[in-house]
């Protein structure tokens, strides 16, 4: 009868699946449970959920258009909310870093004032209490910084916190897109990557109009580093250029006393081949082992938007998924993933120097400042030239 009963219990959830997949989109919870939105945004679970277990917030009902971003990706208010719920996690994770060190500068400012007082009731104390006293008055300037830094992180947190508990992310998703048109604007009717723009873009007090060349901008001299080359264990001809730092990324200036001077994220790149194939190789590193909790993974068909400086784009779809590597010694979190790439994209990375990349995580989309914008532009001409 039990046997008879849970095979029962799976036929009715699997009915409630594909009934829920032809009407309504079917999300997951935290843990992997499946439900659908009514109406009003509440979650409607297509298996039973034990009483009193705790269930994932409601979705807020939205009447609005999310802008898609480059590329036409998609972005969905359910993105957005991953999103905005990332930003308290990290802004509240900041905030008890500022609020820490406020303690210990309070502490440390109590301590000094206690062997002050100490050193003043002893006789010919002289040079100890003024030495004292010039500490203690560094320390009280430090904590004053400290705290006024405590607090201001206490409010960025509650403002994230607020973009999030009252589903506002649509709107300032919406509010800084429009900015960044705002931005573009300025640039209408101006080609930056032509060299005739640069006559009228950049001009100080001593311009002189200098030589222009085919190649608009004038890079260093660019070393070709290559790991392998040759027919691999396979029988395929590989080529395998070397990693190169492509950008880095502290959401906020607050977690850098926890970083022991690394940066957040780091990303290192490199534009590799196999057999007839062309795919970028890319390393996302995190400094700090909790980023898995606040970025999650990076899913097979993903995608990473490359943005050049002409505002051209290139899009490309993971190859392969990852959940993140930690190294148990450094700390360290690293993605490793491939993303395959066409000719014509090929063409474009080679004539545009990037500007951004937009990349989509599980936890919702995070768009970076390229360190190296013309790194591609070099490893395609150092893939091309063997």
């Amino acid at each position: 009868m039990q046997i008879k009963a849970f095979f029962a219990i799976l036929l009715l959830y699997g009915l409630l699946i594909s009934n829920a997949s032809a009407q309504d989109e079917v999300l997951y919870d935290e843990k992997a449970r499946p439900y659908v939105l009514n109406a009003e945004g509440k979650r409607a679970y297509l298996m039973p959920i034990p009483e009193g277990e705790a269930v994932g917030p409601d979705h807020a009902v939205l009447d609005v258009e999310v802008t898609p971003l480059p590329g036409a990706t998609v972005i969905t208010s359910e993105d957005l909310r991953r999103v905005a719920d990332r930003k308290a996690q990290l802004a509240q994770q900041a905030a008890e870093i500022a609020r820490q060190r406020a303690d210990e500068a309070r502490d440390h400012t109590l301590s000094l004032q206690e062997q002050l007082d100490s050193a003043m009731t002893k006789e010919n104390n002289t040079e100890q209490i003024l030495q004292l006293e010039e500490r203690l008055k560094n320390a009280r300037e430090i904590e004053s910084i400290a705290l006024r830094e405590a607090r201001m992180a206490q409010q960025e947190a509650a403002n994230a916190r607020q973009i999030r508990d009252n589903h506002t992310y649509v709107e300032a998703y919406q509010q800084e897109q429009d900015r960044k048109r705002l931005e573009l604007q300025q640039f209408e009717g101006i080609d930056v990557i032509s060299s005739d723009s640069y006559e009228n873009v950049l001009l100080d007090d001593d311009y002189r109009p200098f030589g222009h060349t085919n190649e608009v901008v004038q890079f260093p001299e660019y070393n070709c580093a290559f790991e392998f080359e040759g027919v691999n264990s396979s029988g395929k001809y590989q080529v395998s250029q070397k990693e190169e730092l492509l950008f880095t990324h502290t959401p906020t200036e607050r977690l850098r006393p926890v970083l022991n001077g690394k940066e957040y994220l780091t990303c290192r790149a490199a534009f590799n081949q196999l057999g007839g194939y062309r795919f970028v190789s890319i390393e996302f590193t995190f400094a700090m082992d909790n980023a898995q909790s606040l970025y999650g993974t990076i899913q097979k068909g993903s995608f990473l938007v490359m943005m050049t400086l002409n505002n051209q784009y290139v899009k490309l779809l993971a190859g392969n998924g990852s959940n993140g590597v930690l190294n148990e010694k450094t700390g360290e979190l690293t993605y490793r993933v491939i993303y395959p790439i066409d000719q014509s994209q090929i063409n474009l990375l080679k004539r545009f120097e990037l500007d951004k990349i937009i990349l989509g995580w599980s936890s919702g989309y995070e768009e970076y400042e390229t360190y190296h914008p013309g790194l591609f532009m070099h490893q395609i001409q150092c893939l091309e030239s063997r």
